[in-house]
């Protein structure tokens, strides 16, 4: 057994135990309607296969990538499966709310998850650390919960918190696109027709859509951020010279 195995064990007894402190009150919200599907397959910690033969990507968590294409699988990736199983419970049923935008590009529904009891997948698996938090607007629906689950588990220091594999990773580290979580010191800010630009050292850029601004209002300026260490987390994406990240929403964005 290796050292995430170990880990796994860990974390699933931790997780299955009712007095688990991290189950603090955040502000969630009650979903207005809630329809329940039979579940087929559940493929990782944010993806799952209705026995309709729907495939759902749960909205509001994004989770540790399982082996594929020949790379390994990511730190606590079974782990997230597992406990989604686990809420689903058995039979594996799920409770779903469409969002705002009801597909992304793999076609999947996107859609808000919940157990059979009500309460939230997305904000439970990443209140325990088992995924990030993740908000893409115009689907934004209970983000403060999403938030402040995250907070939660980064001060408890628990599961991906918990591991130095997804610490934030230094500007002259980053060697590959993907998932991840940076920190840096931005050098300039910058304007487009279309984007803010966040310029940071060796060549990376982080781009916020200029009709996304307006999710930072009263929570983050950003054009005070020249000179700031950020730490940022979201998926890059290679470019000619360096990477870039684009952000959605300040939930993806912290100011030292």
């Amino acid at each position: 057994m290796n050292r995430y195995s170990h880990k796994l064990v860990s974390v699933l007894l931790l997780y299955g135990s009712a007095s688990f402190s991290l189950f603090a009150e955040t502000s969630c919200l009650t979903p207005e309607q809630v329809d329940y599907f039979a579940v087929k397959k559940v493929y990782d910690g944010d993806t799952v296969k209705l026995k309709d033969g729907r495939k759902v990507r749960l909205m509001g968590v994004n989770t540790p990538e399982l082996e594929k294409d020949q790379r390994p699988a990511q730190p606590l990736a079974e782990a997230a499966k597992q406990r989604l199983q686990q809420l689903l419970g058995y039979p594996a049923t799920i409770g779903l709310q469409k969002g705002v935008v009801t597909e992304d590009r793999y076609k999947r529904m996107l859609a808000h998850s919940f157990t059979k009891e009500g309460q939230d997948i997305a904000a439970t698996l990443v209140k325990e650390g088992l995924g990030y938090a993740l908000v893409i607007p115009p689907n934004d629906w209970n983000q403060h919960c999403y938030g402040e689950a995250e907070q939660i588990a980064a001060q408890q220091g628990v599961g991906i918190w918990a591991i130095e594999r997804y610490l934030p990773q230094s500007l002259d580290k980053v060697q590959h696109g993907g998932f991840q979580r940076i920190e840096g010191r931005v050098e300039r800010v910058d304007w487009s027709r279309k984007w803010l630009w966040l310029d940071m050292a060796h060549h990376v850029s982080i781009q916020i859509l200029k009709s996304d601004l307006s999710y930072f209002d009263g929570v983050l300026e950003l054009e005070s951020l020249a000179g700031k260490k950020i730490t940022v987390q979201g998926w890059l994406v290679p470019r000619k010279r360096g990477y870039r990240m684009r952000l959605h929403h300040p939930t993806a964005i912290k100011v030292e």
